[in-house]
């Protein structure tokens, strides 16, 4: 290691300092079961679309014109459609990337837009057939998990991370009152 004194009093220490070297093994906290689920949801939202076009198609059009549209459905599927894809892929990169702001916001867009679209689709519609019931509750208890899931990653990652944050200070602190 090499010295250099910018000062009588201030010397500051270049090179790699060996004592550091076990600070840097963190603990992993990514949540596996957060990540599996997301990985699941996605294909569960690509058969749920596929269903919903389906259906309204089914229900609506008839000879290229359009009967009974319900635009309530379709409004519903077009927010869907607009926060899914953006909330999976921050609910990917918040996990894996343990990074608690982007956490946070998957949480917040769970709850916000898109618990509307999945209660209008299950309590919305008049006499709905049973089949679209066992849809919306699969997907509403889905969302219920990623929602507990996401603040449970959250609060893990930022305790896991404070502590860790915290130990590395003491070290340095430590060593700063060893050197003077």
């Amino acid at each position: 290691m090499s010295s250099i004194n910018y000062s009588r009093d201030a010397t500051v220490t270049t090179g790699y300092d060996r004592s550091l070297r076990n600070l840097s093994n963190r603990r992993i906290c990514s949540s596996l079961l957060l990540q599996q689920l997301l990985y699941y949801q996605g294909i569960f939202d690509i058969s749920w679309l596929i269903f919903w076009f389906s259906y309204v198609a089914h229900n609506n059009w008839y000879r290229l014109s359009i009967q009974n549209a319900d635009a309530g459905t379709t409004a519903m599927i077009v927010i869907f459609l607009f926060f899914e894809p953006a909330r999976l892929f921050i609910g990917y990169c918040g996990n894996l990337y343990e990074n608690v702001p982007y956490l946070l916001l998957f949480t917040i867009l769970t709850v916000v837009p898109l618990y509307g679209p999945g209660f209008y689709l299950m309590f919305g519609l008049s006499n709905p057939p049973p089949y679209i019931q066992a849809i919306q509750v699969f997907q509403i208890i889905t969302m219920f998990l990623e929602t507990f899931l996401g603040f449970y990653a959250a609060f893990r990652t930022y305790a896991i991370q404070k502590g860790q944050f915290y130990l590395f200070d003491h070290f340095l602190n430590k060593q700063v009152k060893v050197r003077h």
